[in-house]
């Protein structure tokens, strides 16, 4: 009963077009039933009662197992199921759908058994058997009652399918959003080709680039062979005019080689007695300044206790100078001495200005000579500092030259292996772009099959949209006709079906904007999810109301709410809105024979069946475009996974080709790096042969240092002779002094 009243309540606007009528809720048609039943003949109706007590506990009990089914209900998580169980989901809704016809049928059946059961015998019923009516007339309102409740629980079930239903098409809009953005990426991806044309275009002009550097490279190989076999002509002629002169060249050549060797011999001599002499003198330096150093010490330990010597001798005749004083003074002043006395102190005066002189001069002659010796220990220790220094240098230089050398021998090995390698990455180059000239091709070709394919499915869509055309007119005739039967005749209940391929529905379902929700507990007992309520001035609840005009002779219509949205596409077709997917087209799919064949046991008179039964085509169409649809998507991927493949190709030659210019650019690097080392060693050649030289004049003045340190040791030892002379002299005139006192 739900899905017939919702299939119902959509089939109202193509019933609209011809002639605007009201749509009956459950209780209004159950009542006009009943009242059509109800001036039917008796003998008849007595007739009908005792056929149908069998088979209706048949449907009592058919009726029973279907609401003891379990209601059918959506998952939350629909929208992330995959296609499968998306299918299998939309198969459950339909035979869910299909259940509940079968369902409304029995019901409707019963209902019409009980209203002729319930229809008062006029002719035959006696005086007596009120009570038993009456008893008859509870029990069939009890029964009616259940009925109203199942019926009840059949529009929440269709409230739970409409909602359902609505999710299905807003699944099926997200899946055609999902179409224009595949369509809008495609479109992308050629324009992504365009670009790969342009990239392809550019290679191209490198290619005739490398061809036009190519040629020239073959001309100059050309006039290199040219000039090779000038040069080997010239060569050959040489080698002609040296055999005719070989034997004078060869004695010479051997008399000059012989003189050479001999040369180089006595040069090898030299050079190794040069370097023996050298290392002898470096020997002899290290030695000499080794005993300069040990002399130096030495005269240092010397003259420390000379000057220990001399202080405490100088404290001695001080002390001997003081008491010679005091004994002076403590002399008498005799007449007869008065003569000695002045002598004695003249000498004394004249002995102690002599022995201050001597004390000055000697602390003169002491500091010149610290000074002298202090600046010849700092040259020592300079020139020492400078020969550790030259030997280092020295050691370094030599160990660099080495593995310059090494170095160098390896560069070169490395460049000889680096043109191996750049011949073959100039050979990789060349297959690479015999490679890319293939993809090429192909990729021309594929590009000219995609042409063709499309230029077939744009004219296989035309003949669909022709096809599709032509149906829409075919329905809207039959839609037509079907109005006009229904002006005359009326229907005979109130479970109609809506016909969704009709061209008049589907055109009122594109133009209709607004949609009309309502819920679950703003519906009323009988009503649809689509129904609107009966207006509120009646002023009584909806079961009084249903109580209330279950036997009345008054209907009150309500009008039919506008469809659901959907994309106003001049191009939309009817599968467009209901593809196979979606639970209506699954419907249509299974249940149109089977509504036919209701249709025609009912015996309604209605051109319902032909509609439904017309179904077939349309259905068929919307497979094969379907079909066609997927094959296109098919070959669009096929055609993108083609173009990813090029892609991949372009990108690896692009990165071969890099590779080997990188590679170029390395070698023509390392030959400058060459260069510079080559350069480099020549300057530190240099370098060594001035250090060498610096070193030889250091060892020139490291000689005359020592020469003049020599010197400097002579002057000392006479300096100090001359002190000890003058010390004794001033000693042996104190001593004089003391003996004439």
């Amino acid at each position: 009963m739900e899905d017939g009243d919702s299939v119902s309540s959509s089939e109202a606007p193509g019933a609209e077009d011809a002639v605007p009528r009201k749509k009956l809720s459950l209780q209004e048609r159950l009542a006009l039933a009943a009242s059509k039943n109800s001036r039917k003949d008796d003998v008849k109706d007595g007739k009908e009662n005792k056929e149908v007590k069998g088979p209706r506990d048949a449907k009592d009990a058919g009726l029973g197992a279907e609401t003891a089914k379990s209601e059918f209900s959506l998952p939350a998580d629909y929208k992330s199921l995959e296609h499968d169980a998306l299918l299998a989901l939309v198969e459950r809704s339909a035979q869910v759908v299909g259940d509940l016809k079968r369902t409304n049928q029995q019901l409707a059946r019963k209902v019409d058994d009980l209203r002729r059961e319930r229809a008062p015998k006029r002719s035959v019923t006696p005086i007596g058997s009120d009570e038993a009516l009456r008893r008859k007339l509870e029990e069939k309102e009890l029964q009616i009652k259940e009925l109203l409740e199942e019926g009840s629980k059949l529009s929440m079930k269709e409230v739970n399918l409409t909602q359902t239903i609505k999710k299905m098409k807003q699944k099926e809009l997200d899946l055609e959003e999902d179409l224009a953005r595949a369509e809008r990426e495609v479109g992308s991806l050629q324009a992504r080709v365009a670009e790969l044309e342009a990239e392809v275009g550019g290679f191209k002009h490198n290619e005739r680039s490398i061809k036009e550097d190519r040629l020239g490279y073959e001309g100059l190989q050309k006039k290199f062979e040219k000039v090779q076999k000038e040069r080997d002509a010239a060569m050959d002629e040489l080698k002609e005019l040296k055999m005719r002169r070989l034997d004078v060249q060869v004695a010479t050549l051997q008399k000059q080689l012989e003189t050479e060797l001999k040369n180089g011999a006595r040069l090898q001599e030299r050079l190794d007695k040069t370097a023996e002499e050298f290392s002898l003198y470096k020997e002899d330096a290290r030695n000499q300044i080794s005993q300069l150093t040990y002399k130096l010490e030495r005269e240092r330990a010397r003259y420390n206790e000379l000057s220990e010597e001399n202080a405490a001798e100088i404290k001695r005749l001080e002390n001997k100078m003081e008491a010679f004083r005091l004994l002076s003074e403590s002399v008498d002043k005799n007449t007869d001495t008065a003569g000695v006395t002045d002598a004695s102190s003249v000498s004394v005066d004249l002995i102690q200005a002599q022995y201050t002189q001597a004390q000055e001069n000697w602390k003169l002659i002491e500091s010149s000579y610290l000074k002298k010796i202090s600046s010849l220990e700092n040259d020592v220790e300079v020139l020492k500092q400078k020969d550790i220094a030259s030997s280092r240098k020295i050691k370094t230089m030599q160990s660099d030259l080495k593995s310059r050398a090494a170095e160098i021998s390896e560069l070169l090995e490395n460049e000889s292996a680096l043109r191996a390698e750049l011949e073959a990455t100039k050979n990789q180059l060349e297959i690479a772009e015999n490679d890319l000239e293939t993809a090429k091709q192909g990729q021309d070709a594929l590009r000219k099959d995609y042409e063709v394919e499309k230029a077939n499915l744009e004219r296989k869509i035309q003949a669909l949209e022709e096809e599709k055309n032509r149906l829409a007119n075919i329905n809207k005739l039959r839609i037509d006709t079907q109005a006009s039967s229904q002006q005359a005749t009326q229907p005979q209940t109130g479970f109609y079906l809506n016909e969704f391929n009709s061209s008049s529905s589907l055109n009122h379902y594109r133009t209709q904007r607004s949609v009309s929700l309502v819920s679950a507990d703003n519906i009323a007992l009988g009503e649809s999810s689509t129904t609107p309520r009966p207006g509120a001035f009646a002023g009584v609840s909806s079961r009084g109301q249903s109580q209330s005009s279950f036997f009345g002779s008054s209907l009150h219509h309500s009008q039919s709410s506008s469809m659901l949205d959907t994309i106003d596409d001049p191009l939309t077709t009817e599968e467009d809105i209901f593809p196979a997917s979606s639970p209506i087209s699954g419907y249509r799919a299974r249940g149109g024979p089977g509504l036919s064949h209701m249709a025609s046991t009912e015996d309604l008179g209605t051109p319902h069946s032909s509609t439904i039964g017309g179904m077939g085509s349309s259905n068929v169409n919307g497979g094969s475009n379907i079909q066609l649809m997927g094959k296109l998507s098919s070959r669009i991927r096929r055609l993108e996974l083609e173009i990813l493949g090029l892609k991949d190709e372009i990108a690896e030659l692009n990165a071969q080709k890099q590779e080997a210019a990188n590679e170029i650019v390395q070698l023509v690097r390392e030959n400058g790096q060459t260069k510079e080392y080559k350069e480099k060693l020549a300057s530190l050649e240099e370098e060594h042969a001035a250090l060498t030289s610096s070193y030889e004049t250091t060892l020139q003045l490291l000689g005359q240092k020592s020469e003049r340190c020599n010197e400097l040791q002579a002057d000392v030892d006479d300096l100090k002779d001359l002190m000890r002379s003058q010390v004794q002299e001033l000693v042996s005139l104190q001593e004089k002094l003391a003996a004439s006192n």
